[in-house]
């Protein structure tokens, strides 16, 4: 399993679109950049010996990240000071690390500037997207891809039901929570 985290500087906006408003249940001033560093190492820690936690802007400073020899907060709090920050090559990241990997979980914001090159080998690996911000970026409209708009603990469902084959690639993408719960749900991460 290839784990992607997206470094780039619009990661440290808020994962809660309440987060300014300290009267609702639903507060947090946890930056997405965090949330996919925690979820990051909780897969990883997980995940075969051979898989790999990348965290990336742009190929030039993109860099593996061990997640195996500590706890999952320490793996987080280690991959959270190692961002960069910057713009966002996701295309290029994929197309360089995928290549060892039959399938790919990358979590991000979505916001990118470049795509996919034809012919990648991405193209025809099975990947879920987390989509932590809720932009419409689109990596791929390849069919072995699934989008989870938004942020729930339901992505590791998804993430463990996708590398088991339960979300084939001929179903429609995932797009929302409520999906991605009646796909996966009873299934848990490393079963």
């Amino acid at each position: 399993v290839l784990i992607l985290v997206d470094g780039s500087g619009s990661m440290f906006s808020e994962v809660s679109m309440r987060a300014n408003d300290k009267r609702t249940a639903n507060y947090s001033s946890l930056s997405c950049a965090e949330v996919a560093s925690f979820v990051a190492s909780a897969i990883g820690s997980k995940c075969s010996p051979d898989s790999e936690v990348v965290l990336y802007s742009a190929l030039e400073n993109s860099q593996k990240v061990s997640v195996k020899e500590s706890s999952v907060l320490e793996s987080t709090r280690n991959i959270v000071a190692n961002i960069l920050g910057g713009g966002t090559e996701t295309g290029k990241v994929l197309g360089h690390y995928v290549k060892d990997h039959d399938f790919v979980v990358v979590l991000t914001d979505e916001q990118f500037s470049d795509s996919l090159p034809s012919g990648s080998p991405v193209h025809h690996t099975p990947m879920l997207t987390v989509n932590f911000a809720g932009h419409s970026g689109a990596i791929s409209d390849s069919p072995l891809h699934k989008v989870i708009s938004g942020w729930s603990e339901e992505a590791f469902f998804a993430v463990n039901a996708m590398a088991a084959g339960i979300l084939k690639a001929e179903k429609s993408a995932v797009t929302s929570e409520s999906k991605t719960t009646s796909v996966a749900n009873g299934y848990e991460l490393g079963a």
